[in-house]
């Protein structure tokens, strides 16, 4: 009889647990198998040509019909009538755009297996899920690069500014390629920065300045003197590599009121700085240009104006003209920075595009447009030597759609990080199914 009752609650747990180890399963199934089928995948096609497709180098213009040949992760020719090497795989690209992939100047916590709270020297590397659903995600969006940023610590711990950040590739199942750079910048919210945060980075400057001092003094007579030369403490190693202009202030304002009282504080630290939002940024761009500060804009996001002000202020659609005639250098982002399967069109790093779209109607020149998601938030973000356009001997990550890259109707087929094929419309569960709409002018 207690034979009898073990059997039929052995078959009861199978019967329970069968469906969630079937579908688990199938989903790694899936993934090994869209793996496997993929080119980039194969040992005998390490050297990829992408032919025939129109490429927009961002760089040094658009070559029809071009080809590029890709080798050890890296971009090796460009160029029109390129002989392929025997062996190589070649991908059609034939009536197909072909880019340099989306770059988002600032994300959300994208691909992070937990959460960074109360560890204050986080390595973020530590942290990196591999395998996350948003690096899938970000390869089908056309994204190759982007920098998630941090608040540490909750509540009254919370710092109103930051050095934990990075640059990191969506390199879906390859986490030694994923991490690029850490830190990017110094991240200051100076929307709800308390003076008593204010005089704690203005102590972290000048302690960094006199450290500087120190260095100086020590090259000048290191002939005379002996002794090692002086090192910065980890405490204000960054602030120093700021105050050297190796990484960049990067400041949150849209505010009139708040954008001024970044250029105070520009004024007061010789930096390179920039600013996230800058709504507002039309109404200052003199200033703005005058101290070489870039910014980067949010072109489909509302600020309601003041109705009392005289000149008018809030929003404006021009924005990102506005700065460019100025000789601003921005990036453009959607309204929501992060990566979620749904919501409103135009909102998420999913549509990322669509922000350049934006700017588009302002006025903003379709080529620039083109830059404000490709190579200048690479060059905000220190890593234009590697990304941001198709270059001879830069890294391989490319994208190869079916249109314009600023139609809703637009589609990535082909997703490549470091010379590999990582998404591929047509084996993907990400789309696949989702017919080409039919122009109808």
């Amino acid at each position: 009889m207690k034979n009898g009752r073990w059997v039929l609650v052995c078959f009861l747990v199978v019967t329970l647990l069968y469906p969630a180890f079937y579908t688990s399963a199938s989903i790694f199934q899936d993934s090994e198998q869209e793996a496997e089928k993929k080119p980039g995948h194969d040992k005998k096609s390490d050297i990829i040509v992408i032919k025939g497709g129109t490429i927009h180098t961002i760089s040094k213009g658009v070559i029809h019909q071009g080809m590029i040949l890709i080798a050890d992760g890296k971009i090796q020719k460009v160029g029109k009538n390129l002989v392929p090497p025997e062996g190589a795989f070649v991908l059609d690209a034939k009536d197909k755009r072909v880019m340099p992939g989306f770059i988002v100047s600032q994300s959300y916590t994208i691909g992070m297996g937990a959460p960074v709270r109360n560890d204050k020297n986080p390595k973020l590397i530590h942290y990196l899920d591999p395998y996350s659903l948003d690096l899938r995600l970000c390869l089908a969006s056309g994204i190759t690069a982007y920098s998630p940023f941090f608040f540490i610590g909750t509540g009254p711990m919370r710092k109103n500014y930051s050095f934990v950040n990075a640059v990191i590739k969506p390199a879906y199942g390859k986490l030694e390629d994923m991490l690029i750079k850490q830190p990017a910048y110094l991240y200051i919210d100076m929307i709800r920065l308390k003076p008593s945060e204010k005089n704690e980075l203005r102590g972290f400057f000048q302690q960094a300045r006199d450290h500087i001092e120190k260095e100086n003094d020590y090259e000048a007579n290191k002939e005379i003197k002996k002794g090692k030369p002086p090192v910065a403490s980890p405490q204000i190693a960054n602030f120093v590599a700021v105050l050297k202009g190796e990484l960049p202030v990067r400041f949150n304002a849209s505010r009139k009121k708040e954008i001024l009282k970044t250029l105070a504080f520009v004024d007061e630290f010789s930096m390179q700085a920039q600013i996230v939002g800058a709504g507002e940024g039309w109404l200052l761009p003199e200033e703005i240009g005058r101290r070489n500060i870039a910014t980067i804009l949010q072109p489909e996001a509302f600020i309601p104006p003041d109705p009392y002000a005289i000149p008018s202020n809030g929003s404006n659609i021009r924005n990102a003209q506005i700065q460019k005639e100025n000789g601003i250098k921005f990036a453009v982002l959607n309204s929501y920075p992060y990566i979620r399967p749904g919501g409103t069109i135009g909102t998420d790093l999913m549509t990322f595009p669509l922000a350049g779209a934006y700017a588009i109607r302002g006025g903003l020149d379709e080529k620039d447009a083109l830059k404000a998601i490709t190579l200048w938030p690479a060059e905000l973000l220190g890593i234009s030597h590697r990304v941001g356009s198709i270059e001879e001997g830069k890294d391989a990550d490319i994208i190869i759609l079916d249109g314009n890259p600023f139609d809703y109707r637009t589609y990535v087929d082909y997703t490549l990080i470091n010379g590999k094929i990582l998404y591929d419309k047509s084996k993907s569960s990400l789309f696949k199914y989702i017919p080409k709409p039919k122009k109808i002018f």
